[in-house]
Parts: C-alpha cells; sequence; structure tokens
C-alpha cells in the first residue's frame, strides 16, 4: 500500500526527527504510528485534518488527510541522560478493506559524551631550544558518538595569560584581508546573492578572529547562514566554485607564516578521529619560569547547541625554563575516545 516512506536511521539528541509517507492516493487508509514517548514528542503533523487526528501518549492516529496520498510528521527528541539509545518506530497501515502493512525501524539517538578523564596536578614543561617535551597532559574523552564544541576561558585568577601567537595572527589577518579585498567583486559577479555573501565571509571573518560567542542566539545566526548559502549553491553551482576559489586562494596566500603548522596539523588530525573540536585551539598560552597556576573552565555544546554541564580545570604548569615561553593552547590537551 506504501509507495515510500522515510524514517532516519539516527538523529542527534535534542533534534527534529522528521517521517513521511507516500501511498496510493485513491486509497482511503488509517495510519497509525507508535513511538516511545519518554524520547519522542509530536511536534508538527503536516496534511491531516484536525478532525482525522488523535494522540494519546505514544501513539498517533490519522485517516483523514487535506491531500490523501500524503503524511509528514516532525518529532522533537529529547536529550537522553545516555549518550546513545534506540527509538522503535512503528507504523500500522490500514485500509479500508482491512489489509494491514506494518513498518518498524530502531532508530538511533546520539549526543556527545565529554569527560575529563585525567586532571594531573602538575603538567611539567620542559623547554629547549628546538623542542618543548609535555609530561601529563590533561586528557579529555568523547565517550558519545556525536561531535562536540568545547571552549575553554581562562579565570581572570590564573597566573597563564592566554593570547593570539604572532605567527597566528598574522596569518588570521592576511586571511580575512585577502577575503574582504575579494568579496566586493564576487558580491558584483553575483549580485542576487551580494547580501548572503557578504554575511557569509563576515562570518568566516568573526570566527578566524575568535570573534564567536558559544550562546543559543550565536548559533541560531550561524545555522541560518549556513543552511542560506547551502542552498544558493545547490542552485549555482558557479556560486560553489566561486567561493572555494575564495577560500583556497585566502589560505595559500597567508598559510606560509603559521610557524606551528605540522603541530596544527597533528592536532587536526587527532580532533578527526575523536570528534572533539576545540574552539580558539591555535591561541597561545603564555608562561613565565617555575610555576603557574592555570584556573579555566571548559564550555561544552554540540552541533544540535545543546549544552552541557561545564568542565573546571585547575592545574599547575610548571616551567623548567630559565625564561618564558609561548606554546599553543591545545598543547596542554590530550584528546580521546571512540574512533570515528
Amino acid at each position: 500500500m506504501v509507495k515510500s516512506y522515510f524514517i532516519p536511521d539516527t538523529c542527534i539528541q535534542g533534534a527534529g526527527l522528521p517521517v513521511h509517507l507516500i501511498w496510493d492516493s485513491e486509497k482511503k487508509l488509517k495510519i497509525t504510528l507508535h513511538f516511545p514517548s519518554n524520547l519522542l514528542t509530536p511536534k508538527e503533523i503536516y496534511n491531516v485534518t484536525e478532525s482525522g487526528l488523535e494522540f494519546l501518549n505514544g501513539t498517533l492516529s490519522m485517516k483523514e488527510f487535506e491531500r490523501n496520498g500524503y503524511l509528514g510528521c516532525l518529532f522533537k527528541t529529547v536529550v537522553y541522560d545516555e549518550y546513545s539509545v534506540e527509538s522503535l518506530m512503528r507504523i500500522v497501515i490500514e485500509s479500508e478493506e482491512g489489509i494491514k502493512e506494518i513498518i518498524e525501524k530502531n532508530i538511533l539517538l546520539f549526543r556527545t559524551d565529554i569527560v575529563l578523564d585525567r586532571m594531573p596536578d602538575i603538567i611539567r614543561i620542559r623547554a629547549a631550544a628546538h623542542e618543548t617535551k609535555i609530561d601529563n597532559k590533561i586528557l579529555l574523552l568523547n565517550k558519545g558518538l556525536g561531535t562536540a564544541l568545547v571552549k575553554l576561558d581562562v579565570s581572570s585568577e590564573s597566573d597563564v595569560s592566554v593570547i593570539t601567537s604572532n605567527s597566528i595572527h598574522e596569518f588570521v589577518n592576511k586571511f580575512a584581508a585577502y577575503l574582504l579585498k575579494r568579496t566586493e567583486y564576487l558580491e558584483k559577479q553575483f549580485p542576487d546573492e551580494s547580501n548572503l555573501i557578504h554575511d557569509y565571509v563576515t562570518l568566516i571573518v568573526r570566527v578566524s578572529n575568535g570573534q564567536i560567542d558559544m550562546t543559543q542566539e550565536e548559533l541560531t545566526r550561524i545555522d541560518k547562514i549556513m543552511e542560506e548559502i547551502y542552498d544558493a549553491c545547490m542552485k549555482n553551482e558557479a556560486l560553489v566554485e566561486a567561493i572555494m576559489e575564495l577560500l583556497v586562494g585566502a589560505y595559500l596566500a597567508s598559510v606560509s607564516v603559521i610557524s606551528e603548522l605540522q603541530s596544527f596539523l597533528e592536532y587536526l588530525k587527532s580532533l578527526a578521529g575523536h570528534k572533539i573540536i576545540l574552539v580558539d585551539s591555535m591561541r597561545t598560552l603564555v608562561l613565565k619560569p617555575g610555576v603557574n597556576n592555570f584556573i579555566a573552565r571548559l564550555n561544552v555544546t554540540d552541533l544540535n547547541h545543546n549544552f552541557y554541564a561545564p568542565i573546571d580545570i585547575d592545574v599547575k604548569l610548571e616551567l623548567e625554563s630559565t625564561e618564558g615561553v609561548s606554546m599553543p593552547l591545545y598543547s596542554i590537551i590530550e584528546f580521546g575516545g571512540k574512533e570515528q
């Protein structure tokens, strides 16, 4: 009876979960959806008349449609105690002749799960002429299945200051200058998308300069811009090529100034496996010789804007050197978790 249907295999917890069915428009059907009410809540029901809808805890029954042959539903998922849980969706389709068809599918609801697995009392740092050795780093694990965004905010009580290194600062400035200089040409090339191009490039420059706040309002705005630029690119292949040329050109024109490039690439390789993105990772810790008290807080969110309990950092950084040193923020943190 059903020509096609869609139930996703997975869904990040807290996000919307879409379901739809298509059938022969000449057939009158009763469709009943059964789902765990502790995990899913109906948010939107499309193409169903008010009189043809019945909702009881964990069950949706529909038999009158505004235009027969299509049903669409959007469920709200919860952020569950466990980072991974299966939700069974059971759909029962019944015809006027008494023919019954059943569709069942388990949906994996997942989220990130960031754990501070190791917090040493002291991290010893031995600085030599061409190499810095670090013992016993902070170990941050992602035990969950989703990507985590982690931002470290340093306390005013900390002895350690955090700055942007000269080479990274120069890279960001050159990268941003290249983008801004050529954006006007891109806007003239695609006048219908000029405002969107301006917003997109401005967003990239702000991200490059570490000017993004991990607030619901900020992340929602970023989502809106990224969705709009994606939709525009799907409709215009020339726009895709122009944006890629712009970004690659900006990178190639600027990357030579990064003295920490090799260590940065190793850091990116680690993130790809464990799905932890450390915001402002290329900022620099400035240490003085001897013991430095490092007090900070890790704020954690995910790609669906779910916010998790912050993680407090309180550790002594002991620098064995006669002079102060600067080192990338990510260098005192080791990342681990599920390889994905």
